[in-house]
């Protein structure tokens, strides 16, 4: 077997292995969030939503998909499950001060929305 063979062989089962497969998930969560962000900032949330699930998918405890998706629940009005998302969010990694702030910020609004 040539060389060059050999190091395409070589290639070939580095990439099929569980780094490709978790390499693949690192991209495509980033790319879910990226698209669900800019769906997001268009005011597309149900679709912003449906991305950052996607994301969620390939990464449950990701404290950023949580968040993401957390803000698109409060932004199409399932308050409920927006407070579970954050505090799970909160829960994943506890030292996420951005996490953290939207959790508060959220509980206020909607403990004034629940007394209306």
């Amino acid at each position: 077997m040539s060389l060059r063979k050999l190091c395409f062989a070589a290639l070939l089962l580095l990439l099929s292995g569980p780094a490709a497969t978790a390499v693949a998930a690192e991209v495509s969560v980033a790319s879910q969030l990226r698209f669900g962000t800019k769906m997001a900032q268009r005011g597309l949330w149900n679709e912003a939503l449906f991305r950052f699930r996607q994301a969620e998918r390939l990464e449950p405890t990701n404290a950023r998909v949580l968040n993401n998706i957390g803000v698109a629940l409060e932004a199409v009005g399932k308050f409920e499950e927006a407070e579970a998302t954050y505090k799970r969010a909160t829960q994943t990694d506890p030292a996420n001060v951005q996490v953290k702030k939207n959790l508060a910020r959220f509980v206020e609004f909607y403990q004034g929305y629940k007394v209306k």
